[in-house]
């Protein structure tokens, strides 16, 4: 039994007359009656009574066009959300970041973007770079917002740049250094720092060691934590500096000082990775929103 006999069957069930059921489908009488007969021979029951004045339902007819009705019904929508998922109108999206980069647009993207798709579902969740790299490459993640460090280590990626961060010394307000606007990696060389772990990012970490290496030294590190909070409940207290974001300013106390670097490798760009080889539908339609919202700076980076 298919979907096409059904039809056939509710047609012929409708008019009680072969002739006037194979008008409405638009095809021979005899091939209707051939599909009848097969449907009562597929399901061994007899579905209608033939008699002179035409056709009557009989109980298993009855019971079959009232079951036909919701098959229907069901093999439509089934068919309607599939289109919809294959559209990328319907479906789910798995969105990873790293942390504060991310809070001056992800929350607004996600915003637009679920007011326009309300069908897809969204699964957001925040990670170190290690662990974004991994989900992405094993599909535990569609897209991802990190920056471009170690990226290459992952094969078929695509990438779209959101924004270049750049990067500043972080000191306490009674630092020696927190009204100078503009420092020199130079006069850092008696500083004690504070810095995210090797862990949670270390390609970052890495960049970081190298930009001191073009200077000559190597930076006296006196901690490693694993989140920024910590590292800048640190640099308040006064016991070292730190080399952050120039954006986290927008987030920390205003006891700390954020001084501009003056080193022409003192920037990383926040990208949004994918997979070329994810065919999840969503992911253009994600992607789109985040050019469409850079282009009329809706996202305020």
């Amino acid at each position: 039994m298919d979907i096409k006999q059904l039809r056939y069957f509710m047609a012929t069930a409708k008019h009680l007359n072969f002739t006037e059921a194979a008008k409405h489908l638009f095809i021979a009488q005899p091939a209707l009656s051939r599909q009848i007969a097969d449907l009562e021979a597929c399901l061994n029951v007899q579905l209608f009574i033939r008699n002179k004045r035409g056709l009557q339902l009989t109980a298993a007819g009855a019971e079959l066009l009232s079951e036909a009705h919701a098959i229907i019904a069901k093999s439509e929508e089934a068919v309607r959300k599939v289109k919809l998922v294959a559209s990328g109108v319907k479906g789910s999206l798995k969105v990873g970041y790293l942390g504060t980069s991310e809070r001056k647009f992800l929350p607004q993207l996600l915003r637009t973007f679920c007011k326009k798709n309300p069908h897809i579902g969204l699964s957001v969740n925040q990670s170190n770079w290690a662990t974004l790299s991994d989900a992405l490459d094993t599909g535990e993640l569609d897209v991802a917002f990190t920056l471009t460090f170690g990226l290459e280590a992952i094969p078929a990626l695509c990438c779209e740049t959101v924004y270049t961060e750049f990067l500043s010394l972080v000191v306490s307000d009674q630092h020696p250094l927190a009204h100078e606007s503009k420092v020199k990696l130079t006069a850092l060389t008696k500083e004690s720092f504070i810095l995210i772990a090797r862990s949670e990012s270390p390609h970052l970490f890495d960049h970081l060691l190298r930009i001191f290496a073009t200077e000559g030294f190597y930076p006296n590190i006196i901690s490693q934590h694993a989140l920024v909070e910590t590292v800048l409940m640190l640099v308040e207290a006064g016991l070292g500096v730190t080399l952050l974001s120039r954006h986290v300013k927008n987030y920390a106390s205003p006891s700390l000082r954020f001084v501009d670097i003056d080193h022409s490798n003192a920037s990383v760009d926040l990208v949004m990775v994918w997979k070329a080889t994810n065919t999840n539908p969503c992911i253009p339609l994600f992607l789109s929103e985040l050019k469409d919202s850079l282009q009329s700076s809706n996202i305020n980076v």
